[in-house]
C-alpha cells in the first residue's frame, strides 16, 4: 500500500487524498487508530472532542514541495486523576509536536547544513524543493548535540588561526581514527595543559616544535611519548641550509651560469629578460654585438644603484660587528644602530656581508621562437600582429600581445618617420637591439631545494646544478653531505644514527647547521620518537586544512562554538 511506502509501519497512518498544486503536492493524512492515548496518564480514549489541521513540509518528491495535510483528533480523557482534561493525538514517528517540518525532512537539512553551512546549504535546499532560511539552517547545527569521544590513544595536535598573525585556537586530532576529537578557543599552554588534565589516557602526543606545545605537552601529559613531525624537521633542516648557502655568494653565482658558456651571448632569453633594461645596444642585420660583455664582467659591474646599496650593506655589516665586539650584546647593538634583534643575529652569524641577489628571468612562451622572430624582423617586417600570425602558423600558443611587447622595444630603435609602417622598404637599414645583462645569482632559497629534493626528482639539469654547487665550495660539499645524511635519517626512519650525526655537526665548524642540531639536541625525545614512530602531524594538518576550508565557507557565520560543530564529528543516529 501507498501507505506503507510513505510512512513508518508503526505510524499507522493513512491516507486520505493527494493534490498537486502550483507550489506544492499535498497529501492528507490521518490516523487509522480508531482510539487515541493519553500523554498524561497513559490510559486510552476512544471519545473525540474535536479536531484540527496541521500542515507540516516534508520530503520533496521529484524535486516539488510535498506538504502534508494532517486531521488530528482531540480526545476527553476520563481518568479523573489525570491533570488533562483532553489531549492531541501524536504522530511521534513522523511529527513532534508544534514542528512545521517532518523529522526526516529536518535530518535531512540539517545534514545540508553541515556539510555547506547556511547560505550555501539554503540554496542547495531551495532547489531540492524543501525551501529553508539559512538562519534556520544554523540553529539546527547549533541544536545538534555533541557526541561523547572517547580519549584518543595516539593524539596529533596543532593550532588554526582565527586572525592570521593576532588569535590562535588548538584542534586536536585522534590520529588512529583520524578525527577530531576536541577544538580549544585558545593555544596558549594553561588551556592545552587543562586539556590533558581532563582527558587522561594519552599516550602518544605528535606536535610540531613551537614553545608553547613542546612546554604544554611535558606540562599536562608527562607520561606520554611526544613526536616531533617529520615535516617540521626538514623544513627546518632547509631554513638552515638557506642560513649556510646565504654564506657562500661565489658558490650561488657559479651555478648560475652554465658551465659551457663562457661569455654570454646576446641570446633570445636575453632580449625577454632585459626589455626594461637602461643601457641597450644596436646589433646589425649580421647579428653581430659590438663591445659585448662577458658573463663575468657584467656579474662584478651591478648598476649603480645596486653597488650603492650594497656599500650601505657593508658599512652597516663592518658597524654591527664593531660595536658588538665593545658591548658583546645583540639587544645594545640593535638599540643603538636602531635595528631588528633578528637582523643584528643576521649580521653576526654572516662570515661575509649577506648578498640579496635581484630575482630571475622566467621563461617565456616567445622564447623557442625569437630567432624565427629576428628574422622577419631584419627581412623589413614590423608589424606585430603579422610576424604573430607568422609565429602561430608555425605552432606559437601565445598571444599577440606578448609579440607586440617586444616588437615595441624594437621599434623605439627605428627612425620615427619609419616605425609604424607595416613594411619597410629592401633599401631601409632595419636594426635590430638587443641589451646585454648579468647572469643573476641564485637565492640561497632556491639553491636549497636542490639539496632537500629526493634524487629521484631531480631533473638531469638540476643533478648538473647541484654537482657545481657541491664542487663550488669545500664547506658546501661538507653541507650538502650532512643534509643528505640527516635526509636518509628522517625518511628511512634511523633513530641509532642520530646521536653520532649530532656530535659530527656540532664539531664541523659550521653555523647554521650547529644552530639547526642545537635545536634538536633541545628536542631531543621528540626527535627520536619521530624516527621511532610512523605517526606523523600530517593528519592534523589536514585537518586544520578542512577547517580553514569550512570557515571561509560559512560567510563570516564561524563563531567558535559554532565552527566547533561542524569541525567535530556529528553524533550517531538517536
Amino acid at each position: 500500500m501507498l501507505e506503507e511506502l510513505l510512512f513508518p509501519t508503526e505510524a499507522e497512518l493513512k491516507i486520505e487524498r493527494v493534490e498537486r498544486g502550483e507550489q506544492a503536492i499535498t497529501i492528507s493524512i490521518g490516523s487509522a487508530k480508531a482510539r487515541g492515548v493519553c500523554p498524561g496518564c497513559g490510559r486510552e480514549s476512544g471519545q473525540v472532542h474535536s479536531s484540527y489541521q496541521r500542515r507540516p513540509y516534508d520530503l520533496p518528491f521529484f524535486g516539488q514541495a510535498v506538504r502534508l495535510c494532517a486531521r488530528v483528533r482531540r480526545f476527553f480523557c476520563r481518568n479523573p486523576s489525570c491533570g488533562c482534561k483532553t489531549f492531541a493525538e501524536q504522530f511521534p514517528e513522523v511529527l513532534r509536536p508544534r514542528a512545521r517540518r517532518t523529522e526526516r525532512l529536518k535530518a535531512a537539512q540539517t545534514t545540508i547544513a553541515f556539510a555547506l553551512g547556511g547560505e550555501a546549504g539554503r540554496s542547495v535546499c531551495e532547489r531540492l524543493g524543501m525551501a529553508i532560511s539559512g538562519d534556520t539552517l544554523i540553529r539546527a547545527i547549533r541544536q545538534e548535540v555533541e557526541p561523547e569521544l572517547p580519549t584518543p590513544r595516539v593524539l596529533g595536535i596543532d593550532d588554526w588561526a582565527k586572525r592570521k598573525g593576532q588569535d590562535y585556537g588548538t584542534i586536536l586530532v585522534d590520529l588512529e581514527t583520524q578525527q577530531p576529537v576536541d577544538m580549544l578557543d585558545s593555544r596558549n599552554v594553561d588551556a592545552v595543559v587543562s586539556w590533558f588534565k581532563a582527558h587522561p589516557g594519552v599516550k602518544i602526543v605528535s606536535r610540531d616544535r613551537g614553545a608553547e606545545y613542546i612546554k604544554a605537552v611535558s606540562q599536562g601529559a608527562p607520561e606520554a611519548d611526544p613526536i616531533a613531525d617529520r615535516w617540521h624537521l626538514l623544513s627546518n633542516l632547509r631554513e638552515a641550509l638557506v642560513s649556510v648557502l646565504e654564506q657562500k655568494p661565489e658558490a650561488l653565482k657559479v651555478i648560475a651560469q652554465p658551465p659551457s658558456e663562457k661569455t654570454s651571448s646576446a641570446s633570445p632569453a636575453s632580449v625577454l629578460a632585459s626589455r626594461d633594461a637602461d643601457e641597450t645596444q644596436p646589433v646589425s642585420e649580421t647579428g653581430a654585438v659590438p663591445h659585448q660583455e662577458t658573463a663575468e664582467a657584467a656579474l662584478s659591474q651591478p648598476p649603480p644603484d645596486q653597488t650603492a646599496a650594497a656599500a650601505r650593506r657593508q658599512a652597516r655589516f663592518e658597524q654591527v660587528h664593531a660595536v658588538y665586539t665593545l658591548t658583546g650584546s645583540i639587544r645594545e647593538v640593535a638599540r643603538q644602530l636602531k635595528m631588528s634583534r633578528r637582523a643584528v643575529k643576521r649580521y653576526l652569524d654572516a662570515d661575509q656581508c649577506p648578498q640579496y641577489p635581484k630575482g630571475r628571468a622566467r621563461h617565456s612562451k616567445l622564447f623557442p621562437y625569437l630567432n624565427r622572430l629576428e628574422e622577419g624582423w631584419q627581412s623589413g617586417c614590423t608589424n606585430a600582429s603579422q610576424l604573430w600570425r607568422d609565429l602561430t602558423d608555425e605552432g606559437f600558443t601565445g598571444s599577440r600581445g606578448l609579440v607586440a611587447l617586444w616588437a615595441a622595444q624594437q621599434r623605439k630603435h627605428l627612425p620615427k618617420a619609419l616605425r609604424y609602417r607595416r613594411k619597410q622598404d629592401a633599401t631601409c637599414h632595419v636594426t635590430l637591439t638587443r641589451t646585454t645583462t648579468a647572469t643573476t645569482p641564485w637565492s640561497a632559497k632556491r639553491a636549497s631545494w636542490l639539496v632537500v629534493k629526493k634524487p629521484l626528482d631531480l631533473a638531469d639539469d638540476e643533478k648538473e646544478t647541484l654537482h657545481r654547487l657541491i664542487q663550488a665550495d669545500p664547506q658546501v660539499a661538507q653541507t650538502v653531505d650532512f643534509a643528505r645524511q640527516f635526509l636518509a635519517m628522517v625518511r628511512q626512519r634511523l633513530p641509532d644514527k642520530l646521536e653520532p650525526w649530532l656530535s659530527a655537526v656540532k664539531v664541523s665548524g659550521i653555523a647554521g647547521l650547529i644552530s639547526f642540531a642545537n635545536g634538536l639536541q633541545a628536542d631531543i625525545t621528540a626527535v627520536r620518537n619521530a624516527l621511532r614512530y610512523s605517526y606523523n602531524n600530517g593528519q592534523t594538518e589536514g585537518q586544520v586544512n578542512r577547517l580553514k576550508f569550512l570557515k571561509r565557507q560559512m560567510y563570516g557565520r564561524a563563531k567558535f562554538d559554532l565552527l566547533r560543530k561542524r569541525v567535530l564529528p556529528r553524533a550517531g543516529p538517536d
